[in-house]
């Protein structure tokens, strides 16, 4: 169908009466001269004129993928004239590879984000434009016959639209001799002029024609009507095939060329008129293109490219067509050979009878002593012989070989190491013309998302997985380079989570990588709803903890350890204050020297988590504060002791009982700072004195009632050492 001219081309609402004429092709500027319209559509026929024998080798393709070609003449009455479909089916294997990279079940875009502020939108954006053109459009409905073409004739062609009626995209997958270039296009993107050429019925026209005040002269109608000499086989052919005779339709359609050409500027006018009337146009020239993105509404695949010319390409059923007939000629001979074996050639001996009166049935008593002539051994086995021919062109086209690649000796296999290679070359034929379909993909999103950018800005609901949500409007805007996905080369959001899972598999590189933004990157390709529902900040790198965890093991055993400048200092505290709360628990006894190498690095790693990470340390200063002011107090008393003479592996009753000694000997007052809890890592386990100083054995704190790492917000949610101790 033509374009809907009456789309604004300001970008964000279709032209009312308030400002603009109702036919909008009365806005688009002086109105073009009938020399003009009638020299554009002289050179598109001298054009379609200079192209016949192509258009002529589209036809035979087409009937040598459905009906065959058949014998040249029957070597005798009754012969087999069999046509093996090999085209076809190779075509049907392909189909689902070619569907399945544009169709996949995730996303079918992935949205690069060309700013920083964009990586938040991107994800929704992707979800929004899957629900525009999987489900509002009729995208799904096009695309299997556009991956038809583009297998049968190697170049098939998609028009992008905004169906104004419906509100949504819409697309037209067309046949490729319907549409006319200059013999000299190299690519399509880049033609000077193209014509779309359409078929219509009256009825419809008329409706279109009332709707946007197209032209419709009674006579002019007339005139248009029915289709030329000059129509492709093609067509007839397809009429044909489907049984459908050609003089019903002839008459009932009308045939309408929308030419696209570019003025002195480069600007794209439009124009459409018919072929048999070119001096009345249906309307006039459109010179300002509704479109923003500004660009031909045209996107051709092609299967082959060998050439920089338009045309200069071939499909399946043309690279496989030597062997197709090969197939056809064994198979007929096959079929011969077995006719002349059930019904062999007779000789006779003695005098001459009538052929006529001889019958030859079962049980049928035969005289003139007839003898059959045997037929000679086949010298090929035509079922090896139809496979070998068949694995030819399945190598020749680059079917996708999931397993293993077949022998061309189907009595000898190959090694295993033969036989991944043949598959890799084989495989690396498929990516080729995966990529060229992808290309053409990316075209054809690129400029959906254009028309959605324009016209769809008050359509933000959309329908994802099963979820109802509704997108920011800030989102819909030319931020992002827009990919197709299901694509091994370039970006693929699956390639790109799979990368991912294999870094987090390096435990050299993961301990350099911060937790937060690789889960946050992580959940974000996969889903951004995830990172609502799932994400939790303040997480904690493993492989840092279990590196602090072997820390503590070196300095029990009187080993001190300095903190690195790579460390992640956060989680080393946690894990810290997470042995602390265990030694609490458990009542164990750490000796004198290990707690005071504990203490020292609690107090570096604080250090350093301040001045390397503010937001981090902002969300745990409360609880660390609370740890570090236990240590502040106990430190100097500790350090006293190693001075005193203590053993440097001194347990908690050698330290608690000089403390004891010095306070009865200088008599001071409750010691004020250390009044409550002792330190966290000493051990809590009860002395065998009498009596003990209160600072040292008042109540403790015990992990319910200290400060948990984390987030210290209403939500309370305990993270790192307090989920541990637990």
């Amino acid at each position: 169908m033509p374009i809907d001219y009456r789309v604004s081309a300001s970008g964000i609402k279709p032209a009312t009466e308030d400002d603009s004429d109702p036919n909008l092709a009365n806005n688009a500027g002086d109105k073009p001269e009938q020399a003009r319209v009638r020299k554009l559509v002289s050179q598109f026929k001298r054009d379609n004129q200079q192209r016949s024998p192509w258009r002529d080798k589209q036809a035979a393709l087409y009937r040598m993928r459905t009906i065959g070609l058949g014998r040249a003449s029957l070597p005798f009455r009754g012969a087999s004239d069999f046509h093996y479909p090999l085209g076809d089916t190779l075509i049907e294997k392909l189909k689902p590879f070619y569907f399945q990279q544009a169709l996949h079940p995730d996303a079918l875009c992935s949205f690069i984000p060309k700013t920083s502020d964009a990586r938040a939108m991107a994800s929704i954006a992707s979800h929004w434009f899957d629900y525009q053109v999987r489900t509002k459009s009729n995208f799904r409905q096009q695309l299997p016959v556009y991956i038809d073409l583009f297998l049968e004739r190697s170049k098939s062609i998609i028009k992008t639209t905004w169906d104004k009626q419906k509100n949504c995209l819409k697309y037209e997958a067309i046949d490729p001799v319907n549409i006319i270039v200059p013999p000299y296009t190299e690519w399509l993107e880049n033609a000077d002029r193209i014509c779309h050429i359409l078929y219509i019925s009256k009825q419809a026209y008329l409706r279109i024609a009332k709707d946007r005040g197209w032209n419709t002269d009674e006579d002019w109608l007339k005139r248009a009507m029915g289709q030329s000499t000059d129509e492709p086989e093609i067509e007839k052919d397809k009429l044909w095939v489907t049984g459908i005779e050609q003089t019903a339709t002839k008459n009932e359609l009308l045939t309408l060329w929308e030419m696209y050409s570019l003025d002195d500027d480069g600007d794209i006018i439009i124009d459409l008129a018919s072929p048999h009337a070119p001096d009345q146009p249906v309307h006039d020239s459109v010179d300002v293109f509704p479109y923003d993105h500004g660009e031909f509404p045209f996107v051709d695949a092609n299967y082959e490219i060998k050439s920089r010319s338009y045309y200069d390409n071939r499909g399946v059923i043309q690279i496989t067509g030597q062997f197709e007939l090969e197939l056809c000629k064994m198979e007929n001979e096959k079929l011969d050979y077995m006719t002349f074996c059930n019904r062999p050639l007779f000789t006779h001996e003695g005098s001459s009878f009538n052929v006529q009166n001889l019958k030859i049935a079962p049980g049928q008593i035969i005289g003139n002593n007839l003898k059959a002539v045997e037929m000679p051994k086949p010298p090929i086995d035509f079922t090896e012989e139809a496979q070998y021919i068949r694995s030819i062109a399945e190598e020749r086209i680059g079917v996708p070989d999931m397993g293993l690649g077949r022998s061309n000796d189907f009595k000898q296999p190959r090694t295993a190491k033969e036989a991944e290679i043949l598959q890799q070359v084989n495989n690396q034929g498929v990516d080729m013309r995966a990529r060229n379909f992808h290309y053409a993909l990316s075209r054809i999103y690129k400029q959906s998302w254009s028309l959605c950018v324009q016209f769809a800005r008050e359509q933000l609901a959309y329908a994802y997985h099963q979820e109802y949500d509704k997108m920011d409007v800030k989102a819909l805007a030319d931020i992002y380079v827009v990919e197709p996905n299901g694509n091994a080369d370039g970006y693929d959001v699956q390639t790109e989570i799979n990368r991912l899972i294999t870094i987090s598999q390096l435990p050299a590189v993961m301990a350099r990588v911060d937790p937060d933004k690789f889960a946050r990157m992580v959940l974000e390709l996969m889903n951004a709803r995830y990172i609502h529902d799932m994400f939790m900040p303040g997480g904690i790198s493993i492989n840092q903890y279990e590196k602090q965890a072997d820390e503590i093991g070196n300095m029990l055993n009187g080993f001190p350890i300095t903190v690195q400048a790579d460390d992640k200092h956060g989680d080393h505290l946690k894990a810290i204050v997470a042995y602390f709360m265990f030694t609490e628990k458990s009542k164990i006894q750490v000796p004198l020297l290990p707690t005071v190498f504990m203490y020292k690095h609690f107090l570096d790693h604080y250090q350093q988590y301040a001045e390397t990470d503010s937001e981090g340390f902002k969300k745990d200063k409360q609880a660390l504060d609370q740890n570090k002011g236990m240590i502040e107090r106990s430190l100097p008393l500790l350090m006293q002791a190693l001075q005193d003479g203590l053993p440097p592996m001194g347990s908690l009753d050698q330290v608690m009982a000089h403390i004891q000694e010095i306070q009865q000997q200088v008599n001071p007052p409750p010691l004020g700072p250390m009044q409550g809890a002792p330190p966290p890592a000493v051990p809590y386990g009860q002395s065998n004195k009498p009596t003990t100083p209160a600072g040292l054995t008042g109540r403790h704190t015990g992990p319910r009632e200290s400060q948990r790492m984390g987030n210290s917000s209403a939500s309370g949610s305990p993270i790192g050492p307090a989920t541990i101790a637990k």
